[in-house]
């Protein structure tokens, strides 16, 4: 069960009901919360009210960015949603600590590692055409992201690879 208290999204781990001698009966939870993964210990006074969030869980493909947002298609009905920016980014840095923009270039790097691993005519393109195929949008920003995240500069990763 998902409760939705002050805004945030908290999921039920354990639950008791007390009911003690004296004083009136309350609950005893351990909530964790959806985002972040903070374990909280909370307890309410029976007959409190509380929100229950209704979450659904669908597989979704990224289809594009669109202005402040990204739509996305539920692969089984094929419905087409926008969530902001600003979701996306939050969910991205609560999940792995990493801002936007590194997160992508990670994936992007790793592209490129997989191709340098296993299409051996990657080796004839430039650094820039690498770079390009990748998702960068140029070199500069292909070159400051490899040695953010791989501490290396394009040529030293080719190299790494093509003695392989």
């Amino acid at each position: 069960m998902t409760l939705d208290l002050e805004g945030q999204l908290w999921n039920v781990v354990e639950f008791q009901h007390v009911k003690p001698g004296k004083g009136p009966a309350f609950v005893r939870t351990k909530l964790k919360h959806v985002l972040s993964g903070k374990v909280v210990e909370k307890t309410f006074n029976a007959g409190v009210k509380v929100e229950v969030a209704i979450v659904e869980k669908r597989d979704m493909q990224y289809l594009y960015h669109d202005g402040d947002s990204y739509v996305f298609m539920d692969t089984a009905t094929y419905d087409q949603i926008n969530i902001p920016e600003s979701t996306i980014t939050k969910v991205i840095q609560f999940k792995t600590n990493l801002s936007f923009n590194d997160y992508l270039n990670s994936y992007r790097i790793e592209f490129l590692i997989n191709k340098l691993k296993s299409t051996p005519s990657w080796f004839d393109f430039t650094i820039e055409a690498m770079a390009l195929k990748s998702g960068f949008a140029n070199r500069v920003t292909f070159n400051n992201a490899l040695k953010k995240i791989k501490g290396q500069k394009p040529s030293e990763l080719i190299k790494e690879f093509k003695n392989l």
